[in-house]
């Protein structure tokens, strides 16, 4: 991230606004460093053996409570965009989300397919995944804000995950910087 100063040529404006204006957590860590049991863990607050989503292919229990159904409770409107995959393949709309916009399984980066609130839509062989859910999500919130409507917003990009593939946007960018191990 830019603004730890540690790659001086790394651009990345938003992650620094974030810092500047937010919380940077230095030391943060995750008890499970993969895809399904740490959303499990993220969206109920339990460790992997109370929720037991314990790898990618474990089924999700029925009984868990995500705390997006808490805010809920409480008036907040609720959206859930992009990567699921806790346990399945599925792309069905889950409790705590108002609003639902997921790929099946693990995603694609390009001819990206969204069950968006219950109904399959198809893009554009050429977006790019990750454009599509940032525009989706940026949509949503100020949707929420034009309505003075308390919001939260759960984010879960494709990009992170191996097969990496840069948008056109973005493909070669850093070619020419060099590579900086701290």
């Amino acid at each position: 991230m830019g603004f730890t100063g540690v790659v001086p040529w790394l651009e990345t404006p938003t992650l620094d606004r974030m810092a500047r204006e937010g919380a940077y957590i230095e030391n943060a860590f995750v008890t499970t460093s993969l895809s399904s049991p740490s959303r499990a863990s993220i969206l109920t607050g339990q460790y992997t053996h109370c929720h037991t989503v314990v790898d990618n292919q474990a089924p999700m229990p029925e009984n868990l409570v995500f705390f997006p159904q808490y805010l809920q409770d409480n008036g907040y409107k609720t959206a859930f965009f992009g990567k699921w995959h806790m346990g399945n393949q599925d792309d069905n709309p889950q409790p705590g989300f108002d609003h639902w916009e997921c790929f099946k399984g693990q995603g694609t980066y390009y001819n990206t397919m969204l069950n968006i609130n219950g109904t399959r839509t198809q893009f554009p062989p050429e977006l790019y995944s990750t454009d599509i859910l940032t525009e989706h999500a940026i949509d949503f919130i100020e949707e929420q804000k034009n309505n003075n409507q308390e919001f939260f917003v759960y984010l879960s990009y494709k990009s992170v995950h191996s097969g990496f593939e840069a948008s056109p946007s973005r493909k070669g960018c850093y070619q020419d910087k060099p590579i900086v191990y701290p």
